[in-house]
């Protein structure tokens, strides 16, 4: 399971443009390798949904995987445009039907919350619980998680300040 909580330095109107720009996270996300919008719908009254296809490169002695994952966000979260929240789990899609390898990894529930507290100040909260379909090294991928939670704000706030 990847979670952190931390404080962004930067106003939600800037952030929510680089977390709603999938195939642009291929240039800060590191957890991924590849970032892939599939499907978008028509908005809701409140959210968007889309289905994306994320690929994972593992370490050396572990095969890759992939994910084809559902997203809502909810840009203005409650009508309030100081908060974003963003909801995913496993699909499937025609495009990118299982096979051997990658792996397919299944995604039980993930999200990110974001709320602006100051003018550049925003606060997150990101929660991914994950099966990676891992049999032989899942005490070194469970350690290393949390890791990757951290990272993921890490980028997210150098990739803001090189903008």
């Amino acid at each position: 399971m990847l979670k952190t909580y931390g404080t962004i330095p930067y106003p939600l109107s800037k952030i929510r443009p680089v977390l709603l720009d999938v195939p642009g996270m291929d240039e800060w996300d590191k957890t991924f390798k590849k970032h892939e919008v599939i499907q978008t719908y028509p908005k809701e009254e409140d959210y968007e949904k889309e289905i994306n296809y994320l690929y994972i490169k593992m370490p050396v002695f572990m095969t890759d995987r992939d994910l084809v994952q559902e997203s809502k966000v909810w840009s203005e979260f409650n009508g309030n445009d100081k908060n974003f929240l963003k909801l995913m789990r496993s699909t499937n899609h025609s495009k990118y039907p299982a096979q051997e390898k990658p792996i397919r990894a299944e995604m039980l529930l993930g999200g990110m919350y974001l709320k602006e507290v100051e003018p550049n100040k925003t606060l997150i909260f990101l929660i991914n619980h994950f099966d990676l379909k891992v049999t032989t090294g899942k005490d070194i991928v469970d350690s290393a998680a949390p890791g990757a939670a951290k990272d993921f704000v890490k980028n997210l706030i150098k990739y803001l300040g090189e903008k």
